[in-house]
């Protein structure tokens, strides 16, 4: 059985943990890790450099997802800028998907100088000047200020050992790796050949079953990752032949949308042109009527000013014609001659009434009443009765209004 150390980092103290894996064959990654500070610590690089379990990418929708570093370090104690990234592993079996899907991902991430894979066996050095696909030994890594060079290794160029239990302890590891242990040894050296011989095929035929399971499970697990992809390949091809589908559907409704909107607009085009003529043309008839109505109303106006003035007129002449026939009444009825009087004054106020009735025949009206005032003061009417054809007296009020009416040409 191998040694168990206690794990001591020289960065972060003593640690809680066991240089060995659960297994008890392998150590564990933190004393490989443990291992590879140590190493840069030989090569001048400061503890105030080196961090563990760095964040180096966020990945994913909103960077929820990590790719963490095992080891970093900055350029400078200052310095945010990483020089160095390190992956370490417990053992070798997993080096190339380690250096493919982690180490190489991270420095091209930070475009650091150096790239370090640290198992403890096969460890390898990758640099930026060779876009990080050239494997070097990680003997060839700069010292700490230094630039690097791919000059061969050489005598001077080895590191003198400083522990002698850790190097046992390596030894011991991959003799365990390899099935060459103490219990071997011994088994050998106590059983007969035969018994040995039997043993070892036995031995034999154990791992070849088991490597052959190993195998069959390898195989196993990638013919479903394949058959996986495949499917979601498959799967992908149908959703993008779908969306093509719906890609084409929707390009034709929206050419179709265009069309309508096109007919639309022409439409609302013809329908504006249209409501644009019609409004101008009701426009056009609105003015003429208004001005028609303007001077309708301006024509009205002038009518009734006129006519106005002329019912003044035809109201003075009447009063004053009036005012002449109450003088000529009086002088008449103070004759005696009362019945001439009625006569009369009927005349007049039919006469009055006539102007009042018809404004534009004033001057006529006026004829007949100073016709009929120049008869006052005849007495009988004998001139009157006589002329309408009577032989004797009668009642001649009426005769009279006909012969003044006659005397003026009106009958």
């Amino acid at each position: 059985m191998g040694l168990i150390m206690e794990l001591t980092c020289p960065i972060r103290g003593i640690l809680n943990t066991n240089d060995k894996s659960k297994d008890g064959l392998h150590f564990s990654e933190e004393k490989i890790r443990i291992d590879c500070v140590i190493f840069l610590l030989s090569k001048g690089y400061p503890k105030e450099c080196i961090k563990f379990e760095t964040n180096v990418w966020d990945i994913g929708n909103s960077g929820r997802n990590h790719l963490r570093a095992d080891i970093v370090v900055y350029e400078t104690k200052a310095s945010k800028k990483i020089h160095i990234i390190v992956e370490t592993k417990r053992d070798t079996k997993d080096k190339e998907k380690a250096i493919e899907n982690q180490l190489i991902p991270a420095c091209t991430k930070q475009q650091c100088n150096y790239g370090i894979y640290f198992d403890g066996v096969s460890n390898a050095l990758f640099t930026k000047s060779t876009n990080y696909k050239t494997e070097f030994s990680l003997v060839k890594l700069p010292n700490y200020g230094y630039n690097f060079n791919t000059t061969p290794l050489v005598w001077n160029n080895l590191i003198p050992i400083d522990n002698i239990n850790a190097l046992i302890s390596i030894f011991d590891q991959l003799l365990h790796n390899i099935g060459k242990t103490k219990e071997n040894v011994d088994e050998k050296e106590n059983n007969n050949p035969n018994e040995y011989s039997i043993n070892k095929i036995i031995e034999t035929e154990k791992g070849i079953y088991h490597r052959g399971i190993v195998d069959l499970e390898k195989y196993a697990k990638k013919a479903v990752k394949e058959t996986k992809q495949n499917a979601n390949y498959t799967v992908q091809k149908i959703k993008q032949k779908k969306s093509n589908k719906t890609i084409k559907r929707k390009a034709k409704e929206t050419t179709k949308r265009l069309k309508q909107g096109r007919k639309t607009i022409k439409t609302s085009k013809r329908t504006g042109k249209f409501a644009y003529k019609t409004t101008k043309q009701t426009e056009k008839i609105a003015i003429k009527t208004s001005k028609k109505a303007y001077q309708g109303a301006k024509e009205g106006t002038k009518a009734t000013i006129k006519g106005i003035k002329i019912g003044v007129k035809a109201t003075i002449k009447a009063v004053k014609t009036t005012v002449v026939t109450a003088k000529s009444m009086l002088s008449l009825f103070l004759a005696g001659g009362w019945i001439a009087f009625v006569v009369i004054l009927v005349l007049c106020i039919v006469g009055m009434a006539c102007a009042m009735m018809f404004g534009e025949s004033t001057e006529q009206n006026s004829s007949i009443v100073a016709v009929a005032m120049g008869q006052v003061g005849n007495v009988g009417g004998e001139k009157f009765w006589k002329w309408y054809g009577f032989n004797e007296h009668v009642e001649w009020c009426a005769i009279f209004v006909s012969w003044c009416a006659n005397e003026c040409g009106y009958i």
